[in-house]
Parts: C-alpha cells; structure tokens; sequence
C-alpha cells in the first residue's frame, strides 16, 4: 500500500461562508457578483489569470495531492456517516457457479468476468467542500434557501458541479516548519496570526485569486485509523 503524497489540507479560494457581521448574529455572506453567484472567490479566477499562471510553467514535474483511498482509512464518522467500503461484485470463479447471464461452463471459463463497488461518505480522502456544505438559519452562500433549493437530490445551488476547473498559483504554508515542528499537536487550531507569522517567515505574500495550501503535519498519521 502507497504512502499518500499529500501531507496538505486543500483550503483552495473560496469565500468564507460568514460576513463581517458579528459572531453574536453570524449571517450567511452575500455574493458581491450577483444574486445568481455560486462559486465565490473562485469568480476571481479567469481565461486571463489562468493563462498568466501556465506561463510560469517550467517543468513538467506534478505534485499529487490525492490521498490514497482504503477500507479503515480516517474519515468522519461520528455522526453516523458510512466509513469507506469496497467490495467485489462479480469474480471469474463465482460467474462460473453463478452463471448470470446464462451462457454455459464452456463460455464462463473462457471470459474472466470481475465487478467491484464502492460506497463512502463523500466528504473523506482529497475533496473540495462546495459552498452549500455549511449554513446558517437555514440559508448557505449568497442566501440560497433549504426551502426554495434542497431537494431529494440535494442543492440545487452551490453544488460540487458548479466548481470550475481551478488553474491557479498555489501558496504552501507550511505552519508547522515555521513553528520548528514536524507536525501540529492533535486538534491544534491554526489561527489568522499563525497564517500570517508562516507568510513572514517565508518571505510569502499572497495576492488575489491565489489557491492556498496549508501543511499541517497531520498527513504523516493518515494510515491510522484515528489521525
């Protein structure tokens, strides 16, 4: 089994879900690309930008972030959501005894058939959490409403299918190295000031429509079950 490659949380640019208003009475953030918006910061994103930043191309050298997939992998689960399963749905021997499609010993023997299935809650492993995943009074990003949009399908505003194709620069801050550790301490909570103490010590800036990725050290426990 492979190590994952990533040792990073994928925060990406996308809009925070609160607005400046006060934590007392926290609202969801209005868009200020429109009513109709449901891909925030990501707006920030163009044929322009996108173009700027493959011109700094160099090397063909790419950098996995995908983290590997395995029955007991970490995920969450403490409110009841399905860890990660597979299973095989057909092998070679068992369409011999089985026959499904009834063609005969002779022709089983000869083609090898082999099925498998997943299932996962699909918040685990490498993903993007879409604008919708989180709310507040009933409301996600840009004041989209459970009653007007959630149906048995799920949003129908905000979704993962509205997530362009993201080409941007992306920004590593590695805030456990600029503490001098390997990792952050379990439930440790990366605060504004440790962004920006990790930005000054490497001699980072940040600018408009950067995608940004924080280390945390965390990824070296990833094939146990409870990291």
């Amino acid at each position: 089994m492979k190590t994952p490659l990533s040792h990073y949380v994928i925060i990406g640019m996308l809009t925070t879900l609160l607005s400046s208003t006060a934590f007392a009475n926290p609202q969801v953030g209005q868009s200020p690309w429109g009513a109709a918006d449901e891909i925030g910061r990501l707006n920030l994103m163009t044929e322009g930008s996108q173009f700027e930043v493959l011109t700094r191309i160099s090397s063909g050298k790419v950098y996995d972030l995908g983290t590997e997939y395995f029955v007991g992998m970490p995920s969450w689960h403490s409110l009841g959501d399905p860890r990660y399963q597979f299973w095989l749905t057909h092998t070679p021997h068992g369409t011999k005894v089985d026959d499904p499609l009834h063609v005969g010993d002779e022709q089983n023997a000869r083609v090898g058939y082999t099925g498998d299935a997943i299932s996962m809650y699909t918040h685990m492993g490498t993903h993007i959490d879409a604008l919708n995943h989180f709310g507040l009074n009933g409301k996600i990003w840009n004041g989209f409403t459970a009653d007007d949009h959630l149906g048995d399908r799920g949003w129908k505003k905000s979704g993962a299918e509205t997530i362009p194709i993201i080409v941007a620069r992306g920004v590593l801050i590695d805030v456990p190295s600029a503490k001098g550790l390997e990792m952050l301490p379990p439930l440790y909570r990366i605060t504004t000031q440790d962004v920006k103490d990790t930005l000054k010590f490497q001699h980072v800036r940040l600018t408009k429509g950067d995608v940004v990725l924080i280390r945390t050290g965390r990824m070296r426990g990833y094939q146990e079950e409870k990291s």
